[in-house]
C-alpha cells in the first residue's frame, strides 16, 4: 500500500497534533490504537479525508478489506482526483475480490498521473487475473519500456507472454528478471518449467539444478528435473 497524507493534508498536518500522533502510531504498526485515534478525529470532524483514508488503511492492513472500500471510498468522494486515496482503494477494492472496481479505481490513478508505475503494475496484475493477458501485457510492457529495470516487472510480462502462447518472448523476460536477480529460485524455476515446456530437456535440467543449488527441497523443481532426466535417457536409447 502507499502510506501516508494526501499532499494537501500534509501542510494542514502539521499543525494537527492529533493526526500527527495517529499517524506516528500506524507507522509503528499500533494498527488497533491508531484507528481508535483516526476514530477520534472523525466524530470531531467528520468529513476528515486524511483521517479517513487513513482508517481505511488501517483496516485493509488487518484484513477487513470491505471496511477499509467503504471508508477510503469517502474520502475519495472528498477529494476525488488524490492519485494516493484512488490507489490504495483499487488495492482495497482488489483484496476484496472487487476486480472490476479496482480496474476503474487504478485507471483513474492513470488519468490522473499517467506515470504512476507503482499503480500500472497493480492495473497490469488485476487485468491478469480477469484472464486479459493482452491488456496485462501492454501494461508491464510499458512499465519495461518507461521505467528502470525491475525483476517483477519482466516476470509478471513473462507470465503474461507465457499464458499467450507467446513462450519464447516469455523466456526473454524470465532471463531479464533472473539476471536482475539471479538467486530469486522462484523465477529460476519457471524459467526452469518453460524452458521444458520447449522441449529443450537438457537445458531445464541445467537450470532445474541450479535451483537445488539454493533449495535442494524444491518439490516442483525435483519432480520436473526426474521428468527431464527419464526424456533424456528415452531419447538416447531411441
Amino acid at each position: 500500500i502507499s502510506f501516508g497524507v494526501s499532499k494537501r493534508g500534509r501542510n494542514w498536518q502539521s499543525t494537527n497534533l492529533a493526526l500527527q500522533k495517529a499517524l506516528a502510531k500506524h507507522q509503528s504498526s499500533g494498527l488497533a490504537d491508531a484507528a481508535r485515534a483516526y476514530r477520534a478525529i472523525l466524530k470531531r470532524q467528520p468529513r476528515h479525508p486524511d483521517a479517513l483514508h487513513l482508517l481505511g488503511l488501517t483496516a485493509h492492513q488487518t484484513g477487513d478489506h470491505v471496511r477499509a472500500t467503504r471508508h477510503i471510498k469517502k474520502a475519495v468522494t472528498l477529494r476525488p482526483k488524490e492519485p494516493l486515496f484512488l490507489n490504495n482503494l483499487g488495492l482495497a477494492q482488489y483484496a476484496a475480490g472487487n476486480l472490476a472496481a479496482a480496474e476503474l479505481s487504478f485507471r483513474r490513478v492513470l488519468a490522473i498521473s499517467s506515470e504512476n508505475l507503482p499503480t500500472r503494475l497493480h492495473l497490469g496484475t488485476v487485468l491478469a487475473v480477469q484472464g486479459r493477458d493482452e491488456e496485462a501485457l501492454a501494461e508491464f510492457m510499458a512499465l519495461i519500456t518507461d521505467g528502470q529495470p525491475e525483476t517483477l516487472w519482466h516476470a509478471k510480462a513473462g507470465q503474461a507472454l507465457r499464458q499467450l502462447g507467446r513462450l519464447e518472448e516469455a523466456e526473454a523476460q524470465f532471463h531479464s528478471a533472473s539476471e536482475l536477480t539471479p538467486q530469486d529460485v522462484e523465477l529460476l524455476a519457471s524459467l526452469a518449467s518453460l524452458i521444458q515446456v520447449h522441449g529443450r530437456n537438457r537445458d531445464a535440467i541445467e537450470m532445474s539444478r541450479r535451483v537445488l543449488e539454493i533449495r535442494p527441497d524444491y518439490p516442483d523443481v525435483l519432480i520436473n528435473l526426474g521428468n527431464c532426466l527419464i526424456m533424456v535417457e528415452e531419447i538416447e536409447e531411441s
